[in-house]
């Protein structure tokens, strides 16, 4: 049986596919622990059959396409250049050019700025919707006690208020942004 070696062994490798697919993509931490992940798996059920390297380094490959094809999916698109919590907030809040950062950073007004603009067409968007997406946005925004429903009848629900948000999204693109 050919060798497996400690994970450790295979730093460089995963620093490579990192630096050369994911490195605007996805955090460093991040994608070192997907390869742990994936590293744990394949060492199960390794068979000896080729080096375990080679076998690491092209699952790995495939790995960093699959997670660059998912930032890329229209459901995330909007994540892809989001900065984290930690990366915002590096700023002091009382620094007079922080307007000046921000706009440099993002190359867009502060959020802020946005929300007046989304309240106030808010309205006309509530007009867009049916009457069953208008139910479902309102069931799943307000707290309701658990009802008995048949599957269709969630499943039509669950329909309903895909089909909200989607408008939503789309109304939100087109009249704000």
């Amino acid at each position: 049986m050919k060798k497996i070696y400690e994970y450790g062994a295979y730093f460089p490798l995963v620093r490579s596919v990192y630096l050369n697919k994911l490195e605007g993509i996805m955090e460093w931490e991040d994608f070192d622990q997907e390869a742990h992940f994936l590293y744990y798996q394949l060492r199960k059920k390794f068979d000896g059959r080729i080096e375990f390297g080679l076998y690491f380094k092209i699952a790995l490959k495939n790995m960093a396409i699959s997670l660059i094809r998912k930032a890329h999916s229209l459901k995330r698109r909007s994540n892809l250049y989001a900065d984290s919590y930690e990366s915002f907030y590096v700023f002091d809040p009382s620094d007079p050019s922080l307007e000046e950062k921000y706009d440099s950073l993002f190359g867009q007004p502060r959020p802020e700025e946005h929300q007046s603009d989304v309240l106030a067409h808010l309205d006309e968007f509530f007009l867009t919707l049916s009457e069953k997406e208008m139910d479902a946005l309102d069931f799943f925004l307000a707290e309701h006690e658990k009802i008995s429903e048949s599957a269709d009848e969630r499943k039509s629900r669950t329909s309903a208020l895909s089909r909200a948000k989607v408008k939503f999204k789309n109304y939100l693109e087109d009249t704000v942004y």
